[in-house]
């Protein structure tokens, strides 16, 4: 039952319980319990003291003037104000008289104020002032937010964020350990693939050899019959034309050749496996990017379902410092947002039958040189990935930009926040730019020793 209405003008407090009572890491003030106990100015200070002796769990009261809010009077403010010497005497006056003694800082937040921002806000009050209740602002009115069911709930989440990021580390621990042995495998079998390659590798260019000398000797029993004046006996006319000996002769050197270039291909795309695969170790070692970001190139050429260019200006480089298999996977990750925005275009265009023009064909530029900063004489070794594709919206900006920003704790790591952090924990800078005539350009830069 509500109670009425008290001759002073003062209304029973009103408790407003949250219907979900458990609190997640995006808690908000509103998930809160909180208190509807508003007064008017006019009231006198023993009236308000009896009220709140008449209901204890109130922290306070809410001081309204004319529709206007003044603040907040906790209650320890109050018992305070009464213990003094002429404290009962004064307290018979009306609030609006007391308000330069009551008077006091008030912290007003809004409901959907998060719950670990308002205890920030709190606590960066003065000393005084750290028990005092929060008024938190409803559409519907003001409440009185207890500062103890506050503390209560910040622990609460403070719990759950600490269990969330102790979940998450084993499940990192875990994923490593996979890619660690996914590493060492992938590694493995690479070495495998690499002894049948280089036997084949070093056998071509003996069998080069032994098929120019087998033609030499065809040849010169060719010239000895013609000296001879004997013509080849029929049998051997008929297997030369069985065989078809002057295609073979123009075909053998292409044919060993391209087996040359496939051995190449194959020992190249192994070797970019091992060194993408690699391990760190425990101290950053010098590393050729253009090595790495070849290798990558040719592992994503394997891949793609349409043709795409690979313009590379790269300009002189020295050995950067940094951990391999990290600056790879940074790598890795800008060139395959670029490859995917580049096939995307391309699958909706053959879609819907449309003819890309020239300048719309995929294309990715990579770029190198050294940048040199005046204001701190530092030099940066600059890496630019940029691609004719339809670039950014808005929004896709505005979320990437956000995933530098946050803590990659808490937010789902696309490969440009990856890259990101990587290249921040290099003491290197991620830019991302739009290009002239289309598209984007991620510009890397990692500090030079």
């Amino acid at each position: 039952m509500t109670e009425s209405v008290r001759e002073d003008g003062l209304r029973p407090p009103t408790l407003h319980e949250p219907v979900n009572v458990s609190l997640g890491l995006d808690a908000v003030l509103a998930d809160l319990p909180s208190y509807d106990c508003t007064i008017e100015a006019s009231v006198t200070g023993l009236a308000l003291a009896d009220w709140l002796a008449r209901y204890p769990r109130v922290p306070g009261v809410i001081v309204r003037d004319g529709g206007q809010l003044r603040g907040a009077i906790a209650r320890q403010q109050l018992l305070e104000f009464v213990i003094r010497p002429y404290g009962p005497a004064i307290l018979e006056q009306p609030v609006s008289a007391l308000w330069g003694y009551l008077e006091r800082d008030c912290l007003v937040l809004r409901s959907q104020v998060p719950i670990v921002q308002a205890m920030q806000r709190s606590v960066m009050r003065s000393i005084a002032l750290l028990t005092d209740p929060i008024v938190v602002q409803y559409p519907e009115g003001d409440r009185l937010l207890d500062m103890r069911s506050l503390i209560v709930a910040d622990w609460q989440i403070r719990g759950i964020e600490t269990q969330a990021r102790y979940e998450r580390m084993q499940l990192q621990a875990i994923q490593n350990d996979k890619m660690a042995s996914l590493g060492r495998l992938v590694d493995g079998v690479a070495h495998q693939i690499l002894d049948p390659v280089g036997f084949i590798w070093g056998n071509l260019s003996h069998l080069g050899i032994y098929g120019e000398q087998l033609l030499a000797l065809v040849d010169a029993y060719r010239d000895w019959a013609l000296t001879q004046n004997q013509w080849p006996p029929e049998a051997i006319a008929d297997l030369e034309e069985d065989i078809d000996l002057v295609f073979l002769r123009e075909d053998l050197p292409q044919l060993l050749g391209s087996l040359r270039s496939g051995a190449e291909r194959l020992k190249a795309i192994v070797g970019s496996l091992q060194n993408f695969c690699h391990l760190d170790e425990v101290y950053p070692k010098p590393v050729d990017l253009h090595d790495r970001l070849n290798s990558i190139v040719l592992l994503l050429q394997s891949r793609l379902t349409v043709q795409i260019e690979f313009v590379r200006n790269y300009g002189p480089l020295p050995p950067v410092v940094c951990y391999g298999s990290q600056i790879d996977r940074a790598l890795m990750a800008l060139l395959v947002n670029a490859v995917d925005a580049l096939v995307d275009r391309a699958t909706r265009a053959k879609v819907h039958a449309i003819a890309l023009n020239p300048s719309e064909q995929p294309q990715i530029v990579i770029e190198t040189c050294v940048e040199l900063d005046p204001a701190d004489h530092q030099s940066w070794a600059t890496i630019v990935i940029a691609d004719n594709g339809p670039g950014l919206r808005p929004k896709q900006r505005q979320q990437i930009l956000a995933g530098f920003s946050a803590d990659r704790q808490t937010v789902k790591e696309t490969g440009l926040t990856a890259t990101y952090h990587i290249a921040t924990r290099h003491g290197g800078h991620l830019d991302l730019l739009d290009r002239p005539g289309g598209g984007l350009a991620v510009v890397l830069r990692l500090p030079l020793v």
